[in-house]
């Protein structure tokens, strides 16, 4: 996560738009910068907890495929709307998922079953596999670049 803060911090400076994709070493916990670390630690008894530099709410890690995208504040991208850009992202996602013959979709409308919680429920534009949230908030985040 302090990979994807500094790509932030130096956005405005990049010729072109970042995809990064990582994965994560040991069980571990994601909340977003505008959650507080105290009531965080009431809803996870995972260890250790990690600030996002995007918003969103707790994400549980393990063996989960995690990925970023960062843009140019000059970049055509960063003209769109949020919810546009969103959705864009997500239904390259869904596509991906398509080409590998594994039938996704976009959450047509928002279900957030617990506040907070980030892959409890689905927000609109999210990708669902079955039914369940597979990718979207805070995988998708607006920084300051944009």
């Amino acid at each position: 996560m302090a990979f994807d803060e500094a790509l932030l911090e130096v956005a405005a400076s990049l010729a072109r738009p970042v995809l990064r994709f990582y994965g994560w070493t040991e069980r571990a916990a994601s909340f977003g910068y505008s959650q507080k670390f105290a009531d965080v630690t009431r809803l996870t008894l995972l260890q250790p907890l990690v600030r996002r530099p995007t918003g969103g709410g707790l994400v549980s890690h393990a063996a989960d495929w995690t990925y970023s995208l960062v843009f140019p504040p000059d970049h055509w991208w960063c003209a769109m709307r949020a919810t546009e850009s969103y959705r864009m992202a997500h239904e390259w996602v869904r596509d991906s998922f398509v080409r590998l013959n594994v039938e996704t979709e976009l959450s047509p409308s928002s279900r957030k079953e617990l506040p907070g919680q980030c892959f409890v429920g689905a927000e609109q534009h999210d990708v669902l596999w079955q039914g369940r949230k597979i990718a979207g908030r805070p995988n998708v985040g607006i920084g300051r670049g944009c």
